[in-house]
């Protein structure tokens, strides 16, 4: 097991949202994907960097204003490291409200480097 899975995990996850909240960094994501990738968005699977990019991509706010509540972090046996973050996004408008949310990160190592292999993403909303 890794013994800085925090240290990296935490490394990732502020790297990953600096490239994703604000739409023109985006395409800066796809290193960060293996090819063998797995993205489960909101209940809808894309295989492969480029599938998650492609996605990724068309999700249509510009900016995102995101709060980070809780960020956990484990090792895995492989000396992989499982990421899980909790928390609120909202656009960068006035009148957006804010939206909770969990991602989920499963990185693993290829070489001297860490690549997300499996992803999922939820936003916590309830119809109650």
């Amino acid at each position: 097991m890794n013994p800085k899975f925090k240290e990296i995990g935490g490394l990732f996850v502020g790297e990953y949202y600096k490239a994703f909240d604000a739409k023109n960094n985006r395409m800066n994501l796809k290193p960060f994907y293996h090819e063998a990738a797995l993205l489960t968005f909101e209940g809808q699977e894309f295989q492969g960097p480029e599938s998650i990019l492609q996605k990724l991509m068309s999700i249509q706010s510009d900016n995102i204003e995101r709060l980070i509540s809780s960020a956990d972090y484990q090792p895995t046996i492989d000396g992989g490291i499982f990421c899980t973050i909790s928390g609120q996004l909202r656009t960068v408008s006035e009148h957006d409200k804010p939206m909770p949310f969990v991602h989920t990160f499963l990185l693993k190592p290829v070489g001297e480097n860490f690549f997300v292999f499996n992803e999922v993403f939820r936003l916590a909303l309830h119809d109650c």
